[in-house]
């Protein structure tokens, strides 16, 4: 024997649905999420109170508010890889180049950028003394013969004429 539910409790008060909030951080599968989504508005229609039943208006607005928050998570989604995609293809333009970031430990790394390694954080430089620098750390790109300390205030980096 079932217990019925009290009342008519509301899908976005009381089961957690219909909030953007509530379902942008889960990692459940779409599908799943709308199964639940489902099997929680049969539930309450099959105890809401005959006498004072729920208005319908208010289900249709759950449904797309539901329909708002997947479509955020694909957009999210879509936007996550196209930032990957888009820092592989900067990374991939800086090799050769000369790069100025910030390290783990906080302090400035300088190297010549000599490979690539696509991760799940965006992409990674691998500099020419072994040193890796996530792209998002990088500070200055210098392009052209090194001629100066590649600390110093030089802006251009080219070799005097002459």
């Amino acid at each position: 024997m079932t217990t019925p539910v009290s009342g008519t409790p509301g899908l976005g008060s009381d089961y957690g649905i219909g909030s953007a909030t509530t379902n942008l951080g889960q990692t459940q599968s779409a599908s799943q999420d709308q199964n639940t989504f489902l099997k929680l508005l049969v539930a309450q229609l099959r105890y809401q109170d005959p006498s004072s039943p729920a208005d319908p208006t208010a289900y249709i607005s759950e449904m797309a508010q539901f329909t708002q928050v997947q479509t955020l998570e694909t957009i999210k989604s879509q936007q996550q890889q196209l930032l990957a995609s888009n820092q592989l293809l900067a990374a991939e333009g800086m090799i050769g180049g000369q790069v100025t970031g910030t390290g783990d430990a906080g302090a400035a790394v300088t190297g010549t950028v000599t490979g690539v390694t696509p991760t799940s954080d965006g992409a990674t430089l691998t500099l020419s003394d072994g040193t890796t620098l996530p792209v998002s750390a990088v500070t200055k790109l210098l392009y052209g013969p090194v001629t100066a300390d590649p600390t110093s205030a030089d802006p251009t980096n080219t070799a005097p004429a002459g």
